[in-house]
């Protein structure tokens, strides 16, 4: 089964309007096997270079359907479990999707980043024990789900500051190199059988 192919599976067990939006016929194509009634929205050469940010994107596509939810899967994520989804979609009706909900894995580690004039920064505080620090909160692009009409008012998910959903590390598992293609392609044998097993 193909990345989109899994990611089509998973979004027709959360709804029954399923778009994919690409600039492959290829990809579009493996997508149909899936799902033949899927609503196919090919993309435009601006919307499609690699250097092109995903909210523009889901814009396009949000503009081609009359859903009130808008929930955005990434292919390249394939370890994200229907669960988490449902959670995310009950949190965001909770507060009537006046924030969208965005996946994120919870941590205790110690982060530093650089910043622009290339020095080490801590973020948070350094305590003794990592168990004890604050939770740290790392956005993934796994899944969001918002507001079809906040969203095109917007022009992006981030219409307010969002809610965190919660996932795994291995949910959040994105594969961007062929290195990672070759690690989810290990992983997801053992994956797979353990979520048939549940």
């Amino acid at each position: 089964m193909t990345l989109v192919q899994r990611a089509v599976r998973l979004a027709r067990s959360v709804t029954a309007s399923v778009v994919v939006t690409t600039d492959s016929e290829e990809i579009m194509e493996s997508a149909m096997l899936k799902m033949p009634d899927l609503i196919p929205v090919y993309r435009d050469k601006d919307l499609a270079r690699d250097d092109t940010p995903l909210d523009p994107v889901i814009v396009n596509a949000a503009s081609q359907v009359s859903s009130d939810i808008i929930i955005t899967l990434l292919p390249t994520c394939p370890f994200v479990d229907l669960v988490s989804i449902v959670d995310a979609t009950i949190t965001g009706a909770q507060v009537q999707w006046h924030k969208p909900v965005i996946a994120a894995v919870k941590t205790h580690e110690v982060i530093w980043c650089v910043d622009e004039d290339g020095k080490r920064v801590l973020v948070g505080k350094r305590v003794n024990r990592q168990q004890s620090a604050a939770d740290i909160l790392i956005e993934s692009a796994a899944f969001s789900v918002c507001s079809r009409v906040r969203l095109l008012e917007s022009g992006t998910r981030y219409y307010e500051t969002p809610l965190f959903s919660p996932i795994t590390m291995i949910e959040a598992f994105d594969i961007d190199t062929p290195e990672d293609l070759a690690m989810a392609r290990s992983i997801c044998p053992v994956h797979d059988r353990t979520r048939d097993v549940r």
